[in-house]
């Protein structure tokens, strides 16, 4: 589903962009050439790929950059290939050799076995080349300074975690998890558990929750008719309709009364006009829609 309307030039885009990311650039890089390619400052990524990974990178622009919070990140897909007999310091194949390298006398069979025991719920911990932030720090930039930097395990969800084709050393393979979850560490504890050590040798994300490879466009090549409109991507909220009454108190910012529908407390809602148009992403308490967001 594509905006079909993008007639007046003078006005900003709102909505999403998924980018097929290129290896070898990070995450900013691409919100860089989209800010540049679209003429607008306010552009921003959900959710980091590493250098090294390719695939979706979803892009929120304009008033898009908002409605960030309420847009499932959930769950992720990637396939790749994993590297048996050689650890390395980032976990991947742009870091340093780790150790010696080590024989890699497994089977396939054995190699998947190992496989499902990822499955279900883990403490992980995650690389120390990584975005997570020690004392305020990112650890990235302490591993390069040369500290020794202590992860602390975080709880993730691994559905799924299955051989696609086994040439020693290398494993072909399909995940599919929770945010949060680093595949480089999954690389490195498989490798770890089948005694031969192991990195991430390529990575290309397929799915980040509502955003899919199939939509992605090169960064370079990215144009308006690509961008999706926030009630797409939002297509799993709950939906609630105004009079135009209604709709001016939600474009001063103001709760409006929506009777009987959707009724709960707290809920995220998307609020649309009498015309069918998306006009706000609030939430709904007790009868009445307070937007948070306001798009018009």
């Amino acid at each position: 589903m594509k905006n079909s309307n993008p007639d007046d030039s003078s006005v900003a885009p709102i909505g999403f962009l998924v980018i097929d990311k290129p290896a070898g650039i990070t995450s900013h890089d691409v919100v860089s050439r989209i800010r540049k390619r679209f003429a607008t400052p306010k552009v921003g990524h959900l959710g980091t790929l590493d250098p090294m990974a390719t695939g979706v990178l979803p892009i929120a622009i304009g008033k898009a950059t908002r409605l960030v919070r309420f847009v499932s990140g959930s769950p992720k897909e990637y396939t790749g290939r994993i590297r048996l007999g050689q650890d390395t310091s980032t976990c991947d194949a742009d870091g340093e050799p780790a150790g010696k390298p080590r024989p890699v006398e497994v089977t396939g069979k054995q190699v998947a076995e190992a496989m499902a025991s990822f499955l279900g719920n883990l403490q992980q911990i995650p690389p120390a080349y990584s975005a997570k932030k020690i004392s305020g720090v990112r650890a990235h930039r302490l591993a390069r300074r040369g500290v020794d930097v202590r992860m602390k395990p975080v709880e993730v969800f691994v559905e799924t975690f299955e051989m696609l084709g086994w040439t020693s050393p290398e494993l072909h393979f399909r995940a599919v998890c929770s945010p949060g979850t680093y595949i480089r560490s999954l690389a490195r504890d498989l490798g770890s558990m089948l005694g031969t050590g192991g990195h991430l040798g390529s990575l290309r994300r397929i799915r980040s929750g509502p955003f899919r490879i199939e939509d992605a466009a090169g960064p370079d090549q990215a144009e308006p008719a690509d961008i999706l409109p926030p009630e797409h991507v939002l297509s799993d909220l709950p939906r609630i309709q105004v009079d135009d009454a209604g709709a001016e108190f939600i474009r001063h910012g103001r709760p409006v009364d929506i009777g009987m529908q959707e009724q709960g407390k707290g809920a995220e809602v998307c609020i649309f006009n009498s015309k069918d148009r998306l006009i706000a992403v609030g939430t709904r308490n007790e009868g009445w829609a307070n937007p948070e967001v306001v798009l018009l």
